[in-house]
């Protein structure tokens, strides 16, 4: 039985409005961090910053971030955390 319970935060710069950029930049920490992790901790909205715009993020960026949080889970066997824009049923949430 595991005693202890890993938790990495990343806090970082983001490219206002550019899911794949900022995907980009998280892959790049993330690969970065050398430690046993269990949880990965990214902040609110980190794909886009906090926008009121979100009609400037395609509609599909929320799936596709996603996508690319449930890999990088597999991947590191970790739970992964951090909100994003997310478009479904004809509105916009943060998720």
């Amino acid at each position: 039985m595991k005693e202890e319970l890993h938790i990495a935060l990343i806090q970082t710069s983001l490219i206002w409005e550019n899911p794949q950029e900022n995907r980009n930049v998280f892959s790049e920490k993330i690969q970065s961090i050398s430690a046993e992790v269990d949880i990965l901790i990214l902040p609110e909205m980190f794909t886009t910053g906090f926008t009121m715009q979100p009609g400037n993020i395609p509609k599909d960026q929320g799936q596709k971030t996603l996508d690319w949080m449930l890999e990088i889970a597999k991947d590191r066997n970790l739970a992964i955390t951090g909100s994003i824009v997310f478009y479904e049923n004809g509105n916009y949430y943060n998720r």
